[in-house]
């Protein structure tokens, strides 16, 4: 909905929209149809791409119970439901919904923090503050739904090295992580033609051994029980 970040060139070129139940409908039909039997092998449903949460809670619990009725009786051992979540492009949930929300199934909701320093998240072009991310987690954890936080290694460069690393952990310590929660550790990964390299000139970069710096302290600054994840983007393919 957003589609703006320096950094990312998942979405260009596709324009954000709400699919209608009625097409909602007939997207899970495509799916049952295209996985066929292979259905068994799956224990979980991803919704939509990159912000389902910004359809109404009313439309999407009426979607989440109609995948629970077409897609889960094949799966053998069903986990729930998880989504990206975009703040600053997602209306406000009360707790009442978050928890309507996770009655419906959603185990986990999917945060790009991306860095815990206001003035850099703001350059790289992201919606929404840094509380705005947090606020949405905490909310989210209230409700008894877990969380994965974004966070991508060597954004900012050298300038950025050590307020990336300080308010990004300060960030994460501000929330009730637990054991079930993640944060995702994201090398970052540009396009030479993308805004965020003409930004990043002046910065001075990170290399692999920077980055890899950047993990090892980010992963011994994890509250107790929350699981660091290595989250490379060269691996996956969003088509």
């Amino acid at each position: 909905a957003w589609n703006r970040c320096s950094f990312s060139s998942f979405y260009k070129g596709k324009p954000f929209h709400l699919k209608t139940f009625e097409q909602f409908a007939r997207h899970v039909q495509d799916v049952r149809n295209f996985i066929g039997e292979e259905i068994s092998a799956r224990n979980s449903i991803f919704l939509g791409e990159a912000n389902a949460m910004a359809a109404p809670v009313d439309l999407l619990i009426r979607e989440m119970d109609h995948a629970a009725d077409r897609l889960v009786p094949s799966m053998a051992d069903f986990r729930g439901f998880y989504s990206f979540l975009e703040p600053g492009q997602t209306p406000e949930i009360s707790g009442t919904d978050w928890r309507r929300l996770r009655d419906a199934g959603l185990r986990r909701i999917y945060l790009g923090l991306e860095t815990g320093c206001g003035e850099l998240r703001e350059t790289l072009g992201k919606t929404g503050s840094v509380e705005d991310v947090l606020r949405a987690a905490r909310a989210a954890k209230e409700a008894g739904i877990s969380v994965g936080m974004i966070l991508i290694l060597g954004v900012g460069g050298q300038s950025y090295f050590d307020r990336h690393m300080n308010d990004s952990i300060l960030s994460l310590h501000s929330v009730p992580l637990d054991g079930s929660d993640m944060v995702f550790l994201s090398p970052l990964c540009v396009d030479s033609q993308s805004p965020y390299s003409s930004l990043a000139d002046g910065w001075g970069g990170c290399d692999d051994r920077d980055m890899e710096k950047q993990h090892s302290l980010f992963q011994a600054a994890l509250p107790p029980g929350v699981r660091a994840v290595t989250y490379n983007v060269r691996h996956f393919s969003y088509a």
